[in-house]
């Protein structure tokens, strides 16, 4: 759904130091940062089956702080109180209910973070990469790699996390979120929901050449004559072909000699 709300350079930096700042709460818990490019930060959550159930995007530095500060203070806050009365209050009444010490060392901890998040002498690392040597995600990375010009042209975003493996992510309504989450963990089924996407992309493209855009895409893709049905089908069969040729490139191909 093209969008045109972009971060700036300057709040993209801030918020690589700021997620920097907060990799020790991506280490123990199911909670995981990802720089989407010009769309901002994502906040992911999984669950114990590494299922996204919760998704927000930053593209303020402030902000994105902020939720992470929350984050670690109720990771914190949970392991002070679990075995105490005060796990059944809510996290604001955990927090008062502390002892003065125990409120000061996690409010000296905010501090901490904050130093680091602006601390510009302390260079952003980037993400360490995945094994390259396993077959299946360098399998993974190269069908990224032939769907992501036409996607991310429809702000459908494909991303190599260090810990949940290659998700999908698609941008909708200015200013707000991503809207469908996707991980990976099958090549083909990977290949395949993109091969759909991509397909659907070709569709919306047709569908604004011809300013058809208050109609459904199935509607829209049912009612075009059966030759217009044929070339798109037939460029499917194509971008397949290719594909496939460059996913596992065939005996003798210019790929066995380099």
């Amino acid at each position: 759904m093209k969008q045109q709300n972009e971060i700036t350079n300057s709040e993209t930096e801030k918020c690589r130091r700021v997620v920097q700042a907060f990799d020790e709460l991506f280490n123990r818990t199911n909670i995981f940062v990802l720089d989407t490019g010009r769309y901002g930060f994502a906040l992911l959550k999984y669950d114990d089956h590494n299922e996204v159930y919760s998704i927000k995007t930053y593209a303020n530095s402030n902000r994105l702080f902020h939720a992470l500060w929350q984050e670690w203070l109720i990771e914190e806050l949970i392991e002070l109180c679990i075995n105490t009365p005060l796990i059944d209050l809510d996290f604001d009444e955990m927090f008062h209910r502390l002892p003065f010490s125990q409120r000061q060392t996690l409010l000296k901890a905010k501090k901490h973070f904050r130093s680091e998040s602006n601390n510009k002498n302390i260079p952003v690392t980037a993400p360490v990469a995945s094994n390259t040597n396993d077959l299946e995600k360098n399998k993974y990375r190269i069908i990224a790699q032939i769907f992501r010009e036409v996607l991310e042209a429809h702000d459908i975003v494909l991303k190599e996390t260090e810990k949940f493996g290659f998700i999908m992510l698609e941008y909708y309504k200015p200013r707000s979120n991503f809207d469908s989450v996707i991980v990976f963990r099958d090549s083909q089924k990977m290949f395949d929901i993109l091969l759909n996407e991509w397909f659907d992309c070709l569709i919306t493209d047709l569908m604004e050449e011809r300013q058809a855009n208050n109609i459904d895409i199935d509607d829209f893709y049912h009612g075009l004559p059966e030759e217009e049905k044929e070339k798109l089908e037939n460029r499917k069969i194509e971008f397949v072909r290719e594909a496939l040729e460059k996913i596992d490139p065939p005996p003798n191909s210019i790929a066995d000699h380099t």
